[in-house]
């Protein structure tokens, strides 16, 4: 082989090397797949967590305890899920294994009820949550609760893929979006709520996609009925995605009394799984749609819907010895 041809090989191998390393993450995980769909269940006064296959199949009652268990929250490795589990006057967050072993509680909500929302961050090592009516983060293991943000009325934390911020509604008068650094500095408002054209769109759930170059919320556009729009991270660019009601038609919905609402990006960023919830007669059921707006398809009747990542193991090749 002339020294070309070697340099030219070389070169080839490097590019190869490249391309591997590239599709591992920084934790040396590889890539992100989609797992199943966890949710809630309501039958009579008893809410348990349920899991099953992204095109509905397989379900399975992870929770049949009798407790009242609330917003389920995958972990980044898709290994665990955190809760909140008990009754109005006595709440914790708990968490557990992905098939409902190694049940344990980490902490006590101290205003004893059911907030809305959890939200793991990347590296998995804190969770942020709503307590009191304020934004705290606390260790995975339950321990070193941390005050973000302690004012106002805050729902539906949503932590950035790269961990540079903290997503939440505020209602601090009429809900707004706002953002946060994980140490609670540089409060930023998200802009965009009131247009000309659409009036006041008041934003609830924001959840971030994988990429994080993209959120999603759903907006109380009139009279408590909710649509799902899309923006960029800092609120600009909003854009309608589903919904029953207003100027952009009717999604496929059987009244336009259901609200589309509890977005959730599957792992891959391909498609957005959320809950339509009948305000008048308390039916919700659970939806999938692709992120190009095709594809509208029914999974379960429940509701909080969180789709699992399946990391699949690190690919980088081992040095020979």
């Amino acid at each position: 082989m002339g020294s070309k041809d070697a340099c030219k090989f070389v070169f080839i191998l490097l590019i190869a090397l490249l391309c591997v390393v590239a599709e591992t993450t920084a934790s040396g995980q590889g890539k992100i797949g989609n797992g199943k769909i966890a949710f809630v269940r309501t039958e009579g006064n008893v809410s348990s967590i349920w899991v099953m296959n992204p095109d509905g199949t397989n379900q399975v009652n992870l929770t049949p305890s009798g407790w009242t268990d609330q917003v389920p929250t995958w972990s980044p490795d898709g290994k665990k899920l955190a809760f909140l589990t008990g009754d109005f006057g006595d709440v914790s967050i708990y968490t557990m294994n992905a098939d409902g072993s190694d049940r344990r509680e980490l902490a006590v909500m101290n205003n004893g009820v059911f907030n809305d929302g959890l939200s793991w961050s990347p590296d998995g090592s804190k969770i942020a949550i709503v307590d009191t009516s304020g934004l705290y983060v606390i260790n995975s293991d339950g321990t070193n609760r941390v005050p973000l943000l302690e004012q106002g009325v805050i729902l539906s934390p949503s932590w950035a893929p790269d961990s540079s911020r903290i997503l939440f509604t505020w209602l601090d008068g009429n809900p707004h979006l706002y953002s946060v650094n994980p140490d609670g500095s540089d409060l930023q408002y998200l802009p965009g709520d009131c247009t000309p054209e659409t009036g006041c769109l008041w934003p609830f759930g924001p959840a971030w996609s994988p990429s994080g170059a993209q959120i999603m919320f759903s907006v109380n556009y009139w009279d408590f009925n909710f649509v799902l729009f899309t923006a960029n991270p800092d609120g600009t660019d909003r854009r309608y995605f589903h919904g029953c009601f207003g100027p952009w038609g009717n999604d496929g919905c059987k009244a336009p009394t259901l609200d589309a609402i509890e977005p959730a990006f599957s792992p891959d960023g391909r498609m957005v799984v959320f809950t339509m919830s009948d305000y008048f007669y308390g039916d919700q059921q659970i939806f999938v749609k692709n992120i190009d707006r095709t594809g509208l398809t029914f999974l379960a009747d429940g509701h909080d819907p969180a789709w699992q990542p399946i990391v699949s193991k690190s690919t980088t090749p081992r040095r020979r010895r």
